[in-house]
């Protein structure tokens, strides 16, 4: 966190989050994390209150894929989130595109 007027930076978290794994939104920050016990995965979805610092568990699922990603409506009405079910990328060479 940095002051919009200046002074000194602050770390809201100890841990990276990817981006696309997180949503500011009505002075809250949400974000997205994974959570795997004896083989069953699951997603959970946490909000820190920026006023207070405070984190608390907003929702959590289950998770069949392998990447998921936090997106919100801009007033907060809904949240959506993605899940990729195969990691598998085709690369493909294109010679002369214009």
């Amino acid at each position: 966190e940095l002051p919009v007027v200046g002074g000194e930076e602050r770390l809201l978290l100890d841990r990276p989050l990817l981006f696309g794994d997180w949503v500011v939104l009505n002075e809250s920050l949400y974000f997205l994390t994974r959570e795997s016990v004896d083989q069953t995965h699951h997603w959970k979805i946490d909000e820190l209150a920026l006023g207070t610092r405070e984190i608390s568990e907003f929702r959590r699922g289950p998770s069949d894929g392998f990447r998921v990603g936090l997106r919100a409506s801009p007033g907060g009405e809904w949240f959506l989130l993605h899940e990729t079910f195969n990691a598998e990328i085709d690369l493909m060479l294109v010679d002369n595109f214009h």
